[in-house]
């Protein structure tokens, strides 16, 4: 590929400057070659490259060698800000000993705290308090009162010859400032993802920028988001301009997004105060679709998202069954096979939440239709109550099994001692469902009715269950779950809010299982099988054996984790007013506001041909912002929805506002 006007004025530019490089406009590629440029005029130039992560750094150290070749190799050294300024301290030998990780630091802390005599301090407290001064290039301990606890603490790691994480930049900044440790001996610095320095980082690259290193910063201060680590943003990318004089190249071409992605994309972010002024291009043009749906709940969202992606990769080869061992109760483990049922191409979807906890339920529809993922996280299964129904189930239709029965009336509760005299009496533990007089004699009236309300239904489902139909099997389950919401209330569960999370579960779960097929044993295993999760290393082996990204998988992930990746289909799920921003807009701030627009700006500009926003209850504020008709699925019947095909594809969609919308 040809290097654009401003790409190519960023590689020919050897004064300090700073590049504003919107999403997608290959600053990688500027970088790679810019060093390619460098050597090329000066044969022994010795060129330092600093990343934020370990695996961007390996990223460009190899296209660079790529660039450049092998033997020009040992001028280019690249790392991470730690790992530059650990090798500066070894070199310098001012450090000899050993990282350590966080046991040890707690450690030192709590000493720390009793050598300063003040152990009065929270543990947790402690360690922040010091987090925060290693992270302030001008801290001073003498001014502060509780500055003796820094004191020891340093006093105790370097009398040890350790030193932390956090540490590592912040004792080369100090002996870089004293005098007493030389910077990275660099003609030019190049520093990525500059957005995303803090006051340590950025203290660091001015002790090589007085040194006489020639920088280049490259950066987008639209994508900054990691504020919650004292990310300088927009203002610490200005200082390089305001205190250096760097000059100041913009790239604003986007050679990813389409354009009705970019543009609405662009009508976000426009609405941000402090930022540097862009005008953003997409060089791809127009072929792009953008769409916001509103739902009534979470289930009804995850589970078309389940449907319409299922149906949009209909012919895609579908990767092998996977094998596995699962462990079973008495401990031993026996030979499982997993199979998909739908393919997915290599970085094909994305799905993004605001927050981890919001893909649990997505995670769990996807696993029960047999679709690829890529996701660590936990799923609904495991929670309680989901998990005291799903018990429930097992016993049903186990016959001997009584775990269920007992976690049910617990659930409803029946005290310990009185299940534990139930135990006792009915060996043979469904019995008790079935001798309501002896019941009504022994106990009292409330567990009476609490054995033979839920004994009434257990004979109900079991007759379904005997007569082994799977059409009428979603009707127990549907049953099961809605007894267990009888069940609840706020009180039991400690307040309103865990209350309606655990209602929201029980819902979400009995949508998913009821819309499986087959039996019960069929559609728990399904859902409770312990099938090992596909992960980026998988990812990683399965393109060595797949050169033609055949097999993938949806990347579940957060706005956060998405930075840096691109995917043809984006779906930003669950974007609802008071998830993103964070909290309701009123009490926001500025500063927090257009920090949480960024982070919205960054998941929409991952995808590549379509983006799909879903909201649940009430759009984000920033749904809004981006002027596009919002599709009202809140009266969705998933029974029915058939994306692409037949009613749901035929009919069209009221919009939000009451407008008739073209489907």
């Amino acid at each position: 590929m040809i290097l654009s006007g401003k790409q190519r004025q960023a590689v020919e530019c050897l004064d300090n400057c700073l590049v504003v490089a919107c999403p997608g406009s290959g600053k990688t590629r500027v970088l790679v070659n810019k060093v390619d440029h460098i050597i090329g005029l000066e044969p022994e130039a010795k060129i330092l490259i600093v990343s934020f992560t370990s695996d961007s750094a390996k990223e460009i150290r190899t296209r660079v060698i790529d660039a450049i070749g092998e033997s020009n190799s040992r001028l280019v050294a690249s790392g991470t800000f730690h790992s530059v300024s650990l090798s500066q301290l070894r070199q310098g030998a001012a450090f000899t000993g050993s990282v350590i990780g966080d046991g040890l630091t707690k450690q030192y802390v709590e000493r720390a705290l009793i050598e300063s005599k003040l152990s009065k301090i929270p543990l947790e407290e402690a360690m922040a308090f010091l987090e925060n001064a290693k992270m302030n290039p001008d801290y001073d301990p003498h001014q502060d009162e509780h500055g003796r606890l820094y004191v020891a603490y340093t006093k105790l790691t370097e009398r040890n010859n350790v030193i932390d994480f956090t540490d590592m930049l912040a004792r080369t900044v100090r002996l870089m400032r004293l005098g007493e440790l030389a910077p990275k001996s660099c003609k030019y610095l190049m520093i990525d993802e500059s957005q995303d320095m803090d006051e340590m980082q950025y203290a660091w690259a001015c002790e090589h920028i007085k040194a006489g290193s020639k920088f280049t910063v490259v950066g987008d201060d639209d994508q900054s988001i990691y504020k919650f680590r004292r990310a300088l943003g927009y203002a610490g990318m200005q200082r390089f301009v305001d205190n250096f004089d760097a000059n100041l190249i913009t790239l604003d071409t986007n050679y990813r997004c389409r354009d009705e992605i970019l543009t609405a994309a662009a009508k976000l972010i426009v609405k941000n105060k402090t930022r540097v002024d862009k005008a953003l291009f997409a060089q791809r043009g127009k072929g792009g679709e953008v769409e916001v749906m509103l739902f009534a709940d979470a289930g009804t969202e995850a589970m078309y998202a389940t449907q319409l992606i299922t149906k949009l990769s209909e012919g895609t080869p579908v990767r092998p069954p996977l094998k596995y061992k699962a462990k079973l109760e008495d401990g031993t483990y026996v030979e499982k096979e997993y199979v998909y049922q739908v393919g997915i191409k290599d970085d094909e979807w994305a799905i993004l939440v605001r927050n981890n906890y919001q893909l649990k339920v997505l995670a769990s529809a996807m696993r029960a239709k047999g679709i690829p993922i890529i996701y660590s996280g936990k799923d609904i299964w495991s929670d309680t109550p989901v998990c005291l129904a799903i018990s429930l189930l097992d016993s049903l239709a186990s016959k001997g099994k009584k775990t269920g029965f007992d976690a049910a009336l617990h659930f409803a509760g029946i005290d310990h001692v009185s299940l534990d005299i139930l135990h006792e009496r009915y060996p043979n533990f469904r019995d008790i469902f079935f001798d309501n007089a002896t019941i009504a004699n022994s106990f009292s009236t409330d567990i009476a009715d609490t054995i033979n309300e839920l004994g009434k239904w257990v004979a109900i489902w079991s007759k379904v269950i005997d007569r082994k139909k799977d059409d009428r099997i979603s009707g127990v389950i549907r049953g099961v779950f809605d007894w267990f919401m009888k069940q609840m209330d706020a009180n039991s569960c400690g307040s309103k809010d865990k209350y309606h999370k655990q209602l929201g579960m029980l819902v979400n779960a009995s949508k998913i299982l009821s819309s499986l097929e087959g039996s019960i044993f069929d559609r728990l295993f399904t859902v409770t099988s312990d099938v090992p999760p596909l992960d980026k290393k998988t990812k990683e082996k399965n393109k060595e054996k797949d050169t033609d990204g055949i097999f993938g998988a949806i990347t579940l992930g957060t706005l956060h984790s998405s930075k840096g990746l691109e995917f043809d289909n984006v779906w930003l799920l669950s974007m609802s007013d008071g998830v993103i921003p964070d909290i309701k807009q009123e009490n926001l701030d500025d500063e927090s506001q257009e920090e949480e627009r960024r982070l919205f700006y960054v998941g929409m500009t991952r995808a590549k041909n379509r983006l799909i926003i879903s909201a649940v209850g009430e759009v984000s504020s920033f749904v809004n912002e981006i002027e596009v008709p919002i599709k009202d699925m809140t009266e969705l019947n998933l029974n029915e929805a058939i994306p692409g095909k037949g009613k749901s594809g035929e009919k069209s969609q009221k919009n939000v506002s009451g407008e008739q919308d073209e489907h």
